[in-house]
């Protein structure tokens, strides 16, 4: 039985190779002093007559195309509800599902034949399509928020048992996080598992509405958080912004960050509202002084089973009680 479905995210598309579907006029020429051999009429043939159609064939969800905003938007939309349908009604039929991964593609998949394409297809790659500069910003991981966020709501409302293990990881340097609205939100309500990798936000308001998210998992029992990807220069400063201290999170058992910053008092005040329920605290690649594990026996009602640290400043093991 289905338990887990995993999103290859990819947001490049055959509009990604534009010396392909528009060559240069000096990519169908060869030099003059130059017979062209039967292999140079093949590649020309192929690279310029036969792999655009190709490209094309391989993918069905157009990106929001700003340039021509309104053709652009009518497509997406009709391709949304004409795959939607057919993906709710097969994950309907899924009855133990719990888990939805959402993670990048890796550069070395290869895609599939594409139905109705009588052209062999020549063995296409993620990275084929990732040769160019990113100008999908706005849409990443759009499985996730295109399809399995509003999947979520609709498996609440069909009274079986919900998806409560959520796994994301973002699908490239820019975040999915300025994509995140009441409806994402929503989406977090019955998690009890949840695992986020998180990259660059620009700015701090953006980072508030991932703290959105993590409040509304009220229910949350395991929480991983990784940071290793963001590049950004906010420091501390968004650690109050995602663990905002009006949330309460009373079931979460277990706690793990991987290079997110904190100051000492900022971790205190987390573990101190989890502490009743708190068993296991993980730390890699954060800067964790050392006073600060001796400030952990102090708080009341924390029982730790397991505490970590691999940091730059701590290496810390305890399987027992603190």
């Amino acid at each position: 039985a289905v338990r887990s479905v995993t999103w290859l995210e990819m947001a490049e598309d055959d509009t990604d190779l534009p010396d392909v579907v528009f060559p240069p006029a000096w990519r169908l020429r060869l030099p003059r002093d130059r017979t062209p051999s039967a292999d140079d009429v093949d590649d020309l043939e192929f690279l310029h007559f036969r792999l655009p159609p190709m490209a094309r064939a391989l993918f069905w969800l157009p990106f929001e195309d700003f340039r021509s905003y309104r053709r652009g938007t009518e497509k997406r939309e009709q391709a949304i509800r004409s795959f939607m349908a057919e993906f709710f009604a097969a994950l309907d039929r899924m009855p133990n599902l719990r888990e939805f991964v959402s993670r990048p593609m890796h550069p070395t998949h290869r895609f599939g034949q594409p139905s109705g394409l009588s052209t062999p297809l020549y063995s296409l790659t993620c990275q084929t399509f990732r040769q160019t500069a990113d100008k999908k910003v706005m849409q990443r991981n759009d499985g996730f928020c295109t399809f399995i966020i509003p999947y979520i709501a609709h498996r609440e409302s069909l009274g079986t048992a919900p998806i409560d293990r959520l796994c994301l990881v973002d699908e490239s340097v820019w975040s999915f996080v300025p994509r995140i609205n009441p409806g994402v939100v929503d989406g977090f309500r019955a998690l009890r598992y949840l695992d986020l990798c998180i990259t660059t936000c620009q700015t701090l308001i953006q980072l508030k509405r991932l703290g959105r998210c993590l409040g509304a998992a009220a229910a949350l029992e395991e929480l991983r958080l990784c940071l290793d990807r963001d590049v950004g220069p906010h420091g501390s400063a968004v650690f109050d912004l995602i663990f905002q201290p009006r949330y309460e999170h009373p079931r979460l058992r277990d706690i793990d960050l991987v290079a997110v910053p904190f100051t000492a008092l900022q971790i205190l005040r987390l573990v101190n509202r989890t502490a009743r329920s708190l068993r296991r605290l993980a730390f890699d690649n954060c800067a964790v002084p050392g006073r600060l594990i001796y400030a952990f026996q102090l708080i009341p009602n924390l029982l730790l089973e397991s505490f970590t640290s691999v940091s730059p400043t701590v290496m810390f093991e305890a399987d027992h009680e603190l």
